[in-house]
């Protein structure tokens, strides 16, 4: 709940920095995935598209007992899936909540999956059965983002001001 009121916060005072610009604006839809797919399918796929993430980020050996080996294969599995929710996921009337959280669902799996994979160690409660021990080169944060082309990439380290 919190992220979704930052991001209000943020889109409001974005528009309030247009000024007068904001009323002549060209503007689209950002979302796909649940609200405009680029197929044809019967509404109510929210259900499956749950299912098929949670087949993927549910069992212990593939989201806490991580391994490339299994991360992998489950991480493609998910980009499947993003392709079917962007081709097919819909959803009508109190249901649409249902598909956009689906869709949220399979891109946060999609975000995780990518940066255990760039992760290649074991920091805090992301375990690598692959890469035991910690790596003192990767002591900063991953950002990741995307929806139909994921990237992770390390966050830029801080710069500290010094007093003089």
């Amino acid at each position: 709940m919190s992220s979704g009121t930052w991001a209000g916060v943020g889109a409001a005072r974005h528009a309030r920095s247009l000024g007068g610009r904001a009323a002549s604006r060209t503007v689209r839809g950002a979302g796909g995935a649940g609200l405009r797919p680029t197929g044809t399918s019967p509404a109510d796929t929210h259900r499956e598209i749950v299912a098929a993430v949670q087949a993927e980020v549910l069992p212990y050996d593939k989201n806490y007992l991580r391994h490339g080996d299994r991360l992998r294969p489950a991480l493609a599995a998910l980009d499947g899936v993003w392709a079917e929710a962007r081709r097919s996921l819909r959803a009508d009337g109190a249901d649409v909540i249902r598909a956009r959280s689906a869709a949220a669902m399979v891109a946060h799996a999609r975000w995780m999956y990518n940066a255990a994979l760039a992760r290649t160690e074991t920091r805090g409660m992301h375990k690598r059965e692959d890469f035991p021990s910690q790596d003192p080169a990767q002591h900063h944060r991953l950002l990741t983002g995307g929806l139909d082309e994921v990237w992770t990439a390390p966050e830029a380290p801080a710069t500290v001001a010094v007093a003089s």
